[in-house]
């Protein structure tokens, strides 16, 4: 599928889900690739990774009451915002946050 989410496991979209590509700044990026990668990114990656509304907090987003009420049918994430979740565990994980624990220890 040309616009499935990227995350392993993941890639079903439905009409009530957004899809994002990576963002071009330079430092935002890395946190979405070590989430969807995990630590191991390839070298060779698809031109246009993308990550679903599904793996993003509430709080990521600047439009959120907008799509809920029907008013806007795309989500607009906040230019730092980078995927933490995934769908399906009980609780929210990031592997970017995740790694920096275990690197202090």
């Amino acid at each position: 599928m040309a616009n499935a989410c990227s995350v392993f496991g993941c890639g079903e979209v439905n009409r009530d889900t957004s899809i994002h590509l990576l963002p071009k700044d330079h430092t935002t990026p890395e946190k979405w690739l070590q989430f969807i990668w995990n630590d191991n990114v390839p070298e060779n990656m698809a031109a246009k990774t993308r990550v679903c509304s599904k793996h993003f907090e509430d709080s990521c987003f600047l439009n959120l009451a907008q799509k809920r009420m029907d008013f806007t049918t795309k989500l607009i994430l906040k230019h730092d915002a980078f995927p933490s979740v995934f769908p399906g565990v009980a609780t929210a994980h990031c592997c970017y946050q995740a790694t920096q624990i275990r690197q202090r220890r």
